[in-house]
């Protein structure tokens, strides 16, 4: 099956090439008819003699490029999986085969930022729908959080059950069920623990002395509680080290010098002058914004840009950027810059980027965002 993007004025579209001849058929009309159902509408184009059929993936993000940085928890697996299985049963009352859904992550688009999943639908694909659950929960081993035991359980489960002779989606399902409404129980369970009150018998004043107790205990007996942090600030905290400043080294002797006088103290001759930190070198390229002048360093790849704080590594201070605009990738020591389907494009060197396509970069290149232009640096070794 071969795969391009192609743009027309403000629209992408994924232009797919079977690899069987398929006939227009009755589900190429029910695809059409019923927009809603979770599938990605298509329509037929020729090309160099060859039919192609084109979907319409303006604004629209593949899976794997939404989750190549940012790992998976039980909430976001469930929606995928919850959407998957809505669609294919929405499918078997059109009477669309499963085999012909495409469940590969770079195939499945998502509309951000409320993560609603639309799938193609290749009439003769054929691929066995076991097999590509299969390869589909790899990925979620992949990507999943693994500090998150309950997604980690789920993915696994399911993997399982896709390897063993009999497993497919039905008994998925039963599982996902199963899953469910044990994660309902222990949400009950906690609720009910958290809801018991203090017996009436016990005074107010009684209680209040216990708590100023137990306070002073755990405030002699244990190390103070970190501060609650948000999901993001934590995934931020993980994901990206060298936005954490330490604190600049400052020598004892020069906290010590007299306020009065405002004069620091006077060095022995036998005394070493101590380095207390070494110039900085940029361990990858950087981004140079030529109107600013601002430096953005680039140390974890594949680094992204987009408006979205929560899945770009960098937000240019411009309109017109897309929540996950265009991506730099490394391969060995060579970087790529890719263009996420981006609703206002991406420039090199004034050439629009396609979509879905890799392309070489080269020191001071000079990189387009909507209306903010930037110029690649590499290090210097």
């Amino acid at each position: 099956m071969q795969v391009e993007y192609k743009k027309e004025w403000m629209d992408t579209y994924l232009w797919v090439l079977p690899d069987k001849d398929s006939p227009e058929s009755y589900e190429e009309k029910m695809i059409q008819y019923n927009p809603d159902g979770g599938w990605l509408t298509f329509s037929r184009q020729s090309k160099d003699g060859e039919e192609y059929l084109c979907y319409k993936v303006t604004g629209k993000k593949a899976l794997n490029s939404i989750y190549a940085a940012l790992p998976m928890g039980e909430h976001q697996i469930r929606s995928i999986l919850g959407q998957l299985f809505a669609t294919l049963e929405k499918g078997r009352e059109y009477l669309l085969s499963e085999d012909d859904f495409v469940l590969a992550p770079n195939y499945i688009f998502a509309t951000l930022p409320h993560m609603t999943l639309e799938f193609c639908y290749v009439p003769g694909y054929g691929v066995p729908l076991r097999e590509q659950l299969e390869g589909l929960f790899e990925y979620l081993l992949n990507r999943v959080d693994y500090e998150d035991k309950l997604a980690v359980n789920l993915v696994y489960d399911c993997y399982m059950f896709c390897m063993r002779e009999k497993g497919g989606l039905t008994e998925i399902k039963k599982l996902l069920a199963e899953d469910m409404k044990k994660s309902k129980q222990r949400e009950t369970y906690v609720q009910k623990q958290e809801a018991v009150q203090v017996p009436a018998a016990v005074s107010r004043e009684m209680v209040a002395e216990v708590n100023k107790t137990e306070a002073y205990t755990t405030a002699k007996t244990e190390p103070k509680k970190q501060e609650a942090v948000s999901y993001v600030s934590w995934l931020a905290e993980k994901i990206f080290p060298w936005r954490r400043r330490e604190p600049a080294l400052v020598a004892e002797e020069e906290e010590s010098y007299s306020a009065k006088s405002g004069e620091l103290p006077v060095q022995e001759d036998n005394e070493r002058t101590v380095l207390l930190s070494a110039p900085f070198k940029p361990a990858g390229p950087e981004l140079v914004c030529e109107q600013t002048g601002e430096v953005v360093p680039m140390e974890k790849f594949p680094f992204y840009i987009g408006s979205a704080k929560e899945y770009a590594d960098f937000v240019p201070a411009v309109e017109g950027v897309s929540r996950i605009h265009c991506c730099i990738s490394r391969k060995e020591n060579n970087y790529y810059l890719s263009d996420l389907n981006s609703t206002n494009g991406t420039y090199l060197n004034g050439k629009e980027v396609v979509p879905g396509k890799e392309v070489l970069l080269s020191a001071n290149d000079e990189l387009r965002i909507c209306s903010q232009e930037f110029y690649i640096k590499f290090p210097c070794h």
